[in-house]
């Protein structure tokens, strides 16, 4: 048996691989339990609710798998999400508790910042910033304001601009 907990922005839902006769072999169960952290997969099955509460995910139900593909496999991360995604009070406190915790130092994090953008926290931020924007956009459409894109010219467009500019060289074109 194998147990895989899938995120799709802050939800997460666990997977359940168990050998099934005519889908689900014993390599497969074991190809899954290899499968590195914050690897992308596709997986198909029958969800369910469990007997039994499920710790660590944000939904009560599971996914009895029948079908796993690794899209991409992730290479060795240099921290957990969830080691992360932990405050200073939740160490602090499991510390007291006499347990010991990963902290992940800010440098670690902005070194990172691909990992420590998929945090829950950091997932809430990009929410509220983006209703907040389509709550200033719908206002400003609805007073007649017109949102235009305007073209951006960075320093490589420029140059060779000046250098077409200045350039003296004439190019007959056929008429």
């Amino acid at each position: 048996m194998a147990f895989v907990v899938v995120r799709e922005r802050w939800f997460t839902v666990q997977c359940v691989v168990t050998v099934q006769p005519d889908t689900v072999s014993r390599q497969m169960v074991k190809y899954v339990a290899g499968l590195s952290r914050e690897s992308v997969i596709d997986a198909e099955g029958l969800v369910s609710v469990p007997s039994v509460e499920i710790k660590g995910t944000t939904q009560q139900v599971e996914v009895q798998v029948r079908k796993l593909y690794c899209v991409s496999r992730a290479p060795v991360l240099s921290f957990n999400i969830e080691d992360a995604a932990r405050s200073d009070a939740e160490i602090e406190k499991a510390l007291q508790a006499g347990e010991k915790l990963v902290r992940v130092n800010q440098d670690t994090c902005l070194n990172n910042r691909v990992l420590d953008l998929r945090t829950q926290a950091n997932q809430g931020i990009f929410s509220i910033q983006s209703e907040v924007g389509n709550i200033f956009r719908g206002f400003l459409l609805s007073e007649g304001f017109r949102e235009i894109h305007t073209p951006k010219l960075n320093a490589v467009q420029v140059k060779v601009v000046l250098l077409c500019l200045h350039s003296t060289t004439r190019v007959n074109l056929p008429a």
